[in-house]
């Protein structure tokens, strides 16, 4: 639409080197005076289409009908139906296919039209009259008219075919985006299962089992507990610990319990106690998105990126919603990320990462990563709602 408003305001450049070639005194007034208006009115227009939610077929047609209208009257106040401005005709129906309406397109190419037919068959001024050719007459006038109005004819036709084409095209690519919508749904549910599946084996197995062998530990008398007590407790201690992260990390109850905002300061804290750095985290109160586990496990996913492989001393997690998007944004000043660097990774193996960008860009998000200015990395992850 954007593009469409900036064509309608750049037509006041041929309208006006029309009007200068064909208009003297005060018709020159005037028309430059419609002109004026019109491109006031075409930059009104450009600033409204910024906001796409207040533009609709209605507001699309009372736009045609101004643009008929207003190059209906320059043509009349220059040459009449010889007049260059009526070549602006030809551009109506070819300003309207981005509507991606048939019926849209197929009105603006018949109202330029009607517009031309007014212009024609309107009385001619005595200065029209001066102007027709004696040699031929106001019949070679008429057949010029009648050429220009198949030649309108016949691109209009054109434009409302190529208009239903390109909508048969996007309903095609809004089902094929559906159905890839619903498969990644289905995806991350399937992952999700999984994980809690993996999480429960882990905590009523593992977790249980070496809790055990830590109650039988307590359970050797004094006098038999040496170095090599305290070792192995300290070893069955800590690996009860990580068990229990991994466990949540695998299948964060406080995620559903919680939400995002809550899971996600959870996660920072827990990477950056086994990470050793500083975490400032900035998280906003956002509405609940339904792909905040495709968030969530793309955070899970990077932090555990800076804990390996960064080298960070200090690591800021942002959290926002503004204009219809969920932002997540991860900026560590580690060793940086060189370009290239996921592919490269793809190549040995590491789909992590890779994997996750697939998964945000799948569901209509953007993932975008780059090196941040004095040393680390930047990563922005966002989804709209």
């Amino acid at each position: 639409m954007r593009g469409a408003g900036w064509a309608r305001l750049l037509l006041v450049l041929p309208l006006s080197l029309g009007g200068l070639a064909a208009t003297q005194g005060n018709q020159r007034v005037a028309f430059f005076a419609v002109v004026a208006v019109y491109a006031v009115w075409a930059l009104g227009w450009l600033r409204f289409v910024t906001r796409p939610e207040r533009v609709g077929p209605t507001v699309a047609v009372v736009a045609a009908a101004v643009d008929v209208v207003v190059i209906t009257v320059l043509a009349a106040l220059s040459r009449g139906p010889g007049s260059e401005a009526r070549y602006a005709y030809f551009l109506l129906p070819v300003v309207a296919i981005p509507w991606n309406r048939a019926w849209l397109t197929a009105g603006v190419g018949l109202a330029g039209l009607v517009g031309h037919a007014v212009l024609v068959l309107a009385p001619l001024r005595p200065e029209d009259v001066a102007n027709l050719d004696p040699s031929r007459g106001m019949l070679y006038d008429l057949l010029r008219a009648g050429t220009d109005a198949s030649y309108l004819f016949w691109l209009t036709g054109m434009c409302t075919l190529l208009t239903v084409a390109l909508g048969r095209r996007n309903e095609r690519i809004q089902r094929l985006l559906d159905e890839r919508e619903r498969l990644l749904a289905e995806v991350l549910r399937v992952e999700d299962r999984e994980r809690a599946a993996l999480a429960e084996a882990l905590h009523d197995g593992a977790v249980q089992n070496l809790l055990a062998v830590r109650l039988d530990l307590e359970e050797v008398g004094p006098e038999h507990r040496g170095p090599w007590w305290h070792r192995v407790r300290e070893v069955v201690t800590d690996t009860v610990r990580e068990l229990r992260e991994a466990v949540f990390d695998l299948h964060p109850r406080v995620l559903r319990e919680a939400g995002l905002a809550q899971a996600l300061r959870s996660l920072g804290e827990r990477a950056a106690r086994r990470g050793r750095f500083d975490l400032d985290c900035r998280i906003d109160p956002v509405p609940r998105h339904p792909a905040e586990q495709l968030v969530y496990s793309a955070a899970r996913e990077l932090l555990a990126n800076v804990e390996r492989h960064a080298r960070a001393s200090r690591v800021e997690l942002l959290l926002t919603a503004r204009d219809g998007r969920l932002r997540l944004c991860l900026r560590d000043d580690g060793v940086g990320i060189e370009p290239g660097v996921l592919r490269r990774r793809i190549a040995e193996g590491h789909i992590g990462l890779a994997s996750q960008q697939v998964r945000v860009t799948g569901a209509g998000g953007a993932f975008h990563v780059r090196p941040r200015e004095g040393g680390g990395t930047v990563v922005e992850v966002e989804l709209p709602y």
